[in-house]
C-alpha cells in the first residue's frame, strides 16, 4: 500500500461528513472551531500517523498549528498496537486487510469523535476526560479554566 490509499481512505470516510481536503490533510470549518486532520509520514521509515486537531475561532493562534492536538490512539492497548501495525507500510499486512482494518479503525476512533466535537463546549467535555493536560497550550487551559 501506498501514501495515495492511506489519503483516498482518510478522504472517503471525512469528505462526506464536510471535510476539505488540501494535500495531506483535511478541514472543516465550524461555527465555534475548526477540525483538521492531518497524515504524516516518519522520516524513519514506511510508517504513518494520522493526527488530529481543534483550533477555536476565539483564540488566537500565536504560532501554534492547532489549539487542541491529538494522534490517532485508542484506549485499549491491543487495539492501539493494531493502529500502528495498520500504519506502517513495512510490514507485510496484505493491503486488503490493511485498507479494511484501517477504514474500521479511522471510523471508530476518529470520525465519531470528530463528529462528536463540534463546539467549545465539546471540545471542553472532551479536554475534561484526559488523564492529563499537558500537552495543552495554556492559553486553551485558561480560556476553559482548567488551568492550575
Amino acid at each position: 500500500m501506498k501514501k495515495n490509499e492511506l489519503e483516498r481512505i482518510l478522504t472517503i470516510l471525512l469528505v462526506p461528513i464536510g471535510f476539505k481536503k488540501k494535500a495531506s490533510s483535511w478541514k472543516m470549518v465550524g461555527e465555534e472551531i475548526t477540525k483538521m486532520v492531518f497524515l504524516q509520514k516518519s522520516r524513519y521509515g514506511n510508517f504513518f500517523s494520522v493526527n488530529y486537531g481543534y483550533n477555536l475561532h476565539s483564540l488566537p493562534l500565536d504560532g501554534l498549528k492547532t489549539h487542541v492536538f491529538f494522534g490517532l490512539g485508542a484506549e485499549n492497548p491491543i487495539e492501539n498496537e493494531r493502529i500502528k501495525e495498520l500504519l506502517n507500510l513495512e510490514n507485510t499486512l496484505p493491503d486488503l486487510e490493511r485498507s479494511k482494518g484501517l477504514t474500521e479503525q479511522l471510523a471508530e476512533n476518529l470520525v465519531k469523535k470528530m463528529n462528536r466535537i463540534c463546539y467549545e463546549g465539546d471540545l471542553l467535555e472532551e479536554l475534561k476526560r484526559q488523564e492529563n493536560l499537558n500537552l495543552i497550550p495554556l492559553l486553551v487551559k485558561q480560556h476553559f479554566k482548567l488551568a492550575d
